[in-house]
């Protein structure tokens, strides 16, 4: 017997534990995007429509198991709403704030006064850096405009940068 069979035996049973779990998690998000995709009529599509919502969720969000089903329903129920509003463009990705088109955003329906929020929870999915980084490309290109609302920009990129030991993309 190899001297790391032991070793190598945990990593393999921790992996198969983990596929379970995340399968299990997995068969749950199913379960409420379902319901969210029923209850909704889709009015405004952007890059992620409700026929893909589990699929980009599965591939992208923390998934949780939580006791509490009411706040783990908000948890699930708020990514679903927020990949709703994330845009690709051409000038790049973007995340609106409204999901019709609303006369006092800018190009592609976006407004910088949620910025700090928006990009503190999209820090959090697999997929956040070309999310992120061309978000925030937008407004200090001039595409979008930086000054139109007070906002907490620089704080959310550094905090974003922090999250991600991406500390380049801060400088």
């Amino acid at each position: 017997m190899p001297a790391d069979y032991n070793k190598i035996n945990w990593v393999k049973c921790t992996m198969d534990i983990w596929e379970r779990g995340r399968n299990m998690l997995s068969q749950k998000l199913w379960q409420y995007v379902e319901r969210f995709n029923a209850d909704d009529d889709q009015r405004q599509i952007n890059s992620i429509d409700n026929a893909h919502a589990f699929d980009w969720l599965t591939e992208n969000i923390p998934l949780i198991d939580c006791p509490e089903k009411t706040l783990e329903e908000i948890y699930y129920f708020r990514w679903w709403v927020f990949r709703k509003h994330i845009k690709q463009t051409e000038d790049g990705w973007v995340i609106t704030e409204f999901l019709p088109q609303v006369p006092w955003s800018g190009k592609h329906n976006a407004i910088v006064a949620p910025f700090g929020h928006q990009i503190s929870e999209a820090k959090w999915l697999k997929c956040a850096k070309p999310l992120i980084t061309d978000y925030a490309q937008y407004y200090l290109n001039g595409i979008g405009n930086l000054f139109d609302y007070s906002t907490w920009f620089a704080d959310s990129v550094y905090e974003y940068c922090e999250h991600c030991n991406d500390v380049a993309f801060g400088i």
